[in-house]
């Protein structure tokens, strides 16, 4: 049994999974690949739940100007 990889599961989470609700039936049969998930799930939760901050009128030019090179 190939698993999933970490990509599939994280594409699983947000519902953008490709391959038409594969990695749900193989989540229902493998239970590495469910712990893995239930661990991905938690830290998702936790980053999908943090506020993203506010940016100045200023910020574009500035992050342009650090990578421009």
């Amino acid at each position: 049994m190939n698993h999933l990889s970490e990509e599939q599961l994280i594409l699983h989470y947000y519902g953008e999974e490709e391959d038409g609700g594969g990695a749900e039936r193989h989540l229902g049969e493998c239970e590495a690949c469910r712990a893995l998930y239930g661990s991905l799930q938690r830290a998702l939760n936790v980053v999908d739940s943090l506020p993203v901050p506010e940016r100045d009128a200023e910020y574009a030019e500035r992050v342009w100007k650090r990578i421009e090179h």
